[in-house]
């Protein structure tokens, strides 16, 4: 089977991370996969190496400093969907812009919905609504996602979770990532560690407000946040408010 995936970025984000964790799988299995993306700042490949197997088409996209994020928006679908050209028996969208191009292209592709947007400007409002009532059929990558779908636009998506490479925490934990563990061990101490964007879908506030509880029986333990978003600064001042200002290290991007 020809399969074409697309996504609107190089960049390790999580669609784009999950379209080309899928490509390899999909490929692995022996179908015939491309993947094809915007190739934003210069880019011609992807943040890594990937499966020889699955092809990539990479769109050139010039970065304007001057533009809105609706214009800039706007001109992703529009160069994504000049160039989308595919004889492929399935297409799959991850996120608006990508299912949008290929909208324009005059194909309605599979769409999965890893989370709902809250946008206010309505150029981004009617690319979010699109990209949700357009497709040709819906998944998401988790019931609570579904649910939110299907009250806020009565569709039914298909529940497909998102996978996990079993292998790599399997090398991780056993005797070869040893020395890895007891470096960073020696380095930072113990510590819970939380990867992604500070923001409520990511349930940063609930595990801010776990550790304080941990924190009240354990003196060493520390809380490493790795991500970055609009709620950095509310969350300090929580941690403040919960008494572990001084044990919660927000890392950055």
């Amino acid at each position: 089977m020809r399969i074409a995936q697309l996504t609107y970025s190089t960049k390790p984000r999580g669609g784009v991370v999950h379209t080309l964790a899928l490509s390899e799988a999909l490929a692995a299995r022996g179908h015939d996969v491309e993947i094809w993306t915007l190739g934003r700042g210069g880019d011609r490949a992807f943040f890594r190496d990937l499966d020889p197997r699955v092809q990539v088409r990479v769109v050139p996209f010039v970065s304007r400093e001057d533009e809105s994020v609706g214009d800039r928006i706007e001109r992703s679908i529009a160069a994504l969907a000049a160039a989308f050209d595919t004889g492929a028996d399935v297409v799959h969208a991850q996120d608006c812009i990508s299912a949008n191009a290929v909208l324009d292209a005059g194909v309605a592709p599979i769409r999965t919905i890893h989370h709902l947007d809250a946008f206010t400007t309505p150029r981004l409002v009617s690319c979010h609504e699109r990209a949700i009532h357009a497709p040709a059929a819906r998944i998401c990558v988790s019931r609570a996602v579904a649910d939110e779908v299907e009250a806020a636009y009565g569709y039914r998506a298909a529940v497909i979770p998102n996978g996990v490479d079993a292998g790599r925490f399997a090398r991780a934990a056993g005797p070869e990532g040893a020395p890895a563990r007891d470096a960073w061990t020696a380095r930072l101490g113990g510590y819970v560690l939380a990867l992604g964007g500070i923001e409520p879908r990511k349930g940063t506030i609930d595990l801010l407000e776990a550790f304080a509880r941990l924190a009240r029986t354990d003196d060493g333990t520390r809380l490493r946040l790795v991500g970055d978003g609009p709620r950095r600064t509310g969350l300090a001042e929580l941690a403040r408010e919960l008494g572990v200002v001084d044990r919660v290290d927000l890392v950055g991007a």
